[in-house]
């Protein structure tokens, strides 16, 4: 450090990473055009520009500045300004009239959100291929309007007719333009095809219609109308009539198409080369997912299988596997637990102590149930490990459903302390023993589980039904007892019972008229003998009216015939 660096700014310091430091502090507008002028070091006087505000300021230096990095850090500057939506309206016109640079005034015309900024920076551009691009990329429907009318360049015209990205779909109308390839139409490449001469072959190909589509067999330019046509249905009917093989691959996995498209052109192929070419080099998942789905080679299966990053597209490959090691090494090794539950999944491995292991094991219970759902895993003692031994509710239970050991089944019914295990035993058919049913349908603490067991087909004693609904007093399992009740002298015994309300009236409803008659003279509730009356005279009542009959579906009597 020089004697005169003690007396003097540190922005006029001898060394310009001090001067740099200072700039990067100073606002002072005049201060830092003089710096950004005469400083003899690019960094120092790219951070003076960097601080500059004054519209006008920059504007002069833009005129006057002769190092090419500093009039272009200026240029970037004014962009900005005219780009950044907190700056006043005038501002940002004020600054678009000032650049000159065709590439910045692209950029502006690009990226700006207000409408009037992109038109009035696209009012400046001449340059052809810029207007073509801002035509092309612009996400704004009248800013790619406007690029477009503005060129009068064919091959520029041609470029924007096949390139443009900007598409329509019916959730968009009247909402402006979107860029990407989802649309179902694309109405700027369609103007720009009508711009060009009514032979140019870009025109044909863009403007196809079905019509003509269907006219046509050459196959290449199927592909290109595929490609490059302007409304997607057009696409499809050209995609539906190409056969060459090789032309459908380059569709598959051609990033500039509609991704539908390249989906059905990806069904269409039967090649399967072509297949894995479009399986490993498509950078949609939707198209790498429909190739694996048509492939049959095992190594080229096996390959997506492990190595694809895309856990759907794996999945797929997974599906058609029938590799045995390499299915039994994901379902146990591999760290997703989809690609785990695809491989358990897959009816080929059937391998019953490996799909055992990994109910019994696996940390994902969805993994873990899947593994027993597998249509392969019929071994009674590994069932039996599973609904023991599995530490997921959801295995247990897919394994009692397929278990037939009755006394395994009673064991658990009763001592399981999952509800949901227990109840899938209570259902379970092979569960045999009514004792056991009824001791259940009493005693277990879950209603759903009492009510299982009274639902099992085996159950069928009437008196230990009669048993339960004297017992139980949850309402759900004691509508379940009496939808099973028939027995005339069971069902008159809770009628006139001590039973609850719900028991005696329900009883009561499905007694006949002799059994009916008992429980109006023995019933010690009154309401229930009045009931039992009511029952009676409805029941006779149906008898000899044959329009109230019919209601309650009797048929009415036959009429008596008169002795003569």
């Amino acid at each position: 450090m020089g004697l005169r660096d003690i007396f003097q700014p540190k922005w006029k310091h001898s060394d310009y990473s001090v001067r740099l430091a200072a700039v990067r502090e100073l606002s002072d507008q005049k201060l830092l055009a003089e710096i950004a002028r005469a400083d003899n070091h690019e960094y120092v006087r790219l951070a003076a520009i960097e601080r500059l505000t004054d519209y006008g300021i920059l504007a002069e230096i833009a005129r006057t500045e002769k190092h090419d990095d500093a009039r272009g850090a200026v240029f970037q500057k004014l962009a900005k300004m005219a780009l950044d939506e907190r700056e006043k309206k005038h501002v940002r016109e004020a600054v678009i009239e000032i650049l000159t640079d065709q590439t910045v005034l692209a950029r502006v015309a690009l990226e700006s959100k207000e409408y009037s900024v992109g038109r009035n920076a696209l009012e400046k551009i001449s340059d052809q291929a810029l207007l073509a691009k801002v035509a092309i990329e612009s996400s704004n429907q009248a800013v790619a309007e406007a690029a477009l009318e503005k060129l009068n360049d064919q091959d520029a015209i041609a470029k924007v007719a096949i390139e443009s990205k900007t598409t329509v779909s019916p959730d968009s109308w009247g909402f402006g333009f979107h860029s990407g390839f989802g649309g179902t139409y694309a109405p700027l490449r369609q103007a720009a095809a009508k711009k060009l001469p009514i032979n140019h072959h870009i025109r044909q190909i863009v403007l196809a219609t079905k019509e003509k589509v269907r006219k046509l067999e050459g196959q290449r330019l199927l592909a290109e109308i595929a490609k490059f046509g302007a409304e997607h249905h057009v696409c499809e009917a050209a995609v539906e009539k190409l056969t060459d093989q090789e032309l459908l691959a380059k569709l598959a996995v051609d990033e500039d198409v509609w991704n539908s498209i390249r989906n059905a052109a990806t069904l269409k192929l039967t090649d399967q080369m072509l297949l894995a070419r479009v399986a490993f080099e498509s950078k949609s998942s939707d198209v790498r997912k429909a190739a694996v789905g048509k492939l049959t080679d095992q190594d080229l299966l096996g390959k997506v299988a492990v190595k694809e990053e895309n856990q759907y597209v794996r999945m797929t490959a997974i599906e058609g596997l029938a590799d045995q090691a390499l299915l039994a090494n994901l379902a146990i090794k591999d760290n997703n637990k989809d690609i785990r539950r695809a491989a358990v999944l897959n009816p080929t491995l059937t391998d019953q102590a490996l799909l055992a292991k990994v109910a019994i094991e696996d940390a994902n219970g969805d993994v873990s149930s899947a593994a027993v759902e597998n249509t392969n895993v019929r071994d009674q003692a590994h069932l039996a490990q599973v609904a023991i031994q599995s530490k997921h509710s959801g295995a247990r239970v897919r394994a009692v459903e397929k278990l037939t050991d009755a006394r395994l089944l009673a064991k658990i019914v009763i001592e399981d302390e999952d509800e949901n295990v227990r109840e899938a035993a209570a259902k379970n058919i092979f569960l045999t023993d009514q004792n056991i049913l009824v001791r259940v349908a009493i005693t277990d603490k879950c209603w759903t589980v009492s009510e299982k067991a009274v639902k099992n087909c085996n159950l069928q004693d009437q008196t230990l039904l009669a048993k339960i609904a004297a017992t139980n007093i949850d309402k759900e399992v004691r509508l379940s007892v009496m939808e099973k009740l028939t027995d005339q002298e069971v069902l008159a015994q809770l009628a006139i019972g001590n039973e609850g309300d719900f028991v005696r009236y329900t009883a009561v409803s499905k007694l006949h008229e002799q059994a009916l008659a008992r429980a109006t003279r023995e019933a010690k509730d009154p309401d229930v003998r009045e009931y039992a009356k009511r029952r009676i005279a409805e029941i006779r009542r149906m008898y000899c009216d044959p329009q109230f009959g019919a209601k309650y579906g009797v048929p009415p009597a036959e009429p008596k015939k008169e002795n003569k």
